[in-house]
């Protein structure tokens, strides 16, 4: 997928590409060919959802909060959550932690256990 974050466009590359390969592709020319399938690929952001204020619920159904912020990163967008026991969340927004987002229900679900992908901070700090 090809993406624009912060006025540039970034390109995600298939898993198993080494840190190395990706250093030496920095500030390279992509081109595409004019196709369907090369359009498709394009994200510009256009049909981002606005996430901010849905609710976050894990697959089984249990409710983790709500989201507070939506922070745009070169890497995938984090989701901020506040959960009810006064926690902050930070969730990438990555295939592997979230599962859907229902715009029309106003839910984003996530994997039953976030702690591998996600930060969490007291209701304190």
């Amino acid at each position: 997928a090809i993406r624009l974050v912060h006025e540039e466009l970034l390109v995600q590359l298939a898993a198993g590409v080494s840190r190395d390969v990706v250093a030496q592709l920095r500030s390279a020319t992509v081109y595409l060919e004019p196709s369907p399938e090369n359009l498709a690929m394009l994200d510009l952001g256009q049909d981002t959802p606005d996430v901010v204020g849905m609710r976050v619920e894990h697959a089984d159904g249990r409710s983790l909060g709500k989201v507070t912020e939506l922070l745009e990163t070169p890497a995938h967008p984090i989701l901020c959550i506040k959960a009810s026991d006064g926690r902050q969340w930070m969730l990438p927004c990555i295939d592997v932690a979230v599962l859907a987002i229902d715009e029309a229900a106003q839910v984003i679900t996530v994997v039953d256990d976030i702690t591998p992908f996600a930060l969490a901070s007291d209701a304190s700090d």
